[in-house]
């Protein structure tokens, strides 16, 4: 008998989902922004690659884990990328391709940014506060728009810390409070 209202809400849940995101519904190929933020989620939904001209997908606040690496190439207008507070620990490298500017991904647990990043020709704005990541590919310094990375909360010892952002004199990084590196 307990498993029986836990279906009922599950049902509920995933009903109020569909109303809220509009998904399971025929797809309006016009849309341009997706917020699914605080939906519980543990993977993006397929759904997601159906809107062609999105352009800024919210998926803050969820529980992903993990992101597929194919299917991006069908969002070629996506520019804005929020996965804040999710649980993910990998990129998709098929992202480098995509003309992304802002992409804020605080509170996951990312070890790595792909090489692929490098190529990110359209990106200003990269949010990897409290993540876990302990370098950045080299030549994202060369990156002709990239003006900021907020590396707040990541833990790196001070000599490395100091080598790292040497590394990229043409960005502003953002560190930790109490860092005299730069």
């Amino acid at each position: 008998m307990q498993n029986k209202p836990n279906l009922v809400f599950k049902i509920a849940f995933f009903w109020v989902f569909l109303s809220l995101t509009g998904m399971g519904q025929e797809v309006d190929s016009t849309r341009k922004v997706l917020d699914l933020s605080k939906q519980r989620l543990t993977q993006l939904p397929e759904e997601v690659f159906r809107y062609p001209n999105l352009e800024v997908l919210i998926l803050k606040k969820n529980k992903i884990q993990s992101l597929p690496d194919s299917g991006w190439e069908k969002l070629p207008h996506l520019r804005y990328i929020d996965l804040s507070r999710n649980k993910l620990s990998y990129l998709p490298s098929a992202w480098g391709q995509l003309p992304i500017d802002t992409l804020i991904l605080n509170r996951n647990f990312i070890l790595r940014i792909p090489d692929s990043f490098q190529n990110m020709d359209e990106l200003i704005y990269l949010d990897l506060w409290s993540n876990e990541v302990d370098r950045l590919p080299e030549k994202m310094n060369d990156l002709p728009r990239l003006k900021l990375i907020d590396m707040r909360g990541i833990s790196m010892n001070h000599k490395y810390r100091a080598e790292f952002l040497n590394q990229f004199p043409k960005i502003e990084i953002l560190v930790s409070p109490g860092c005299d590196c730069k």
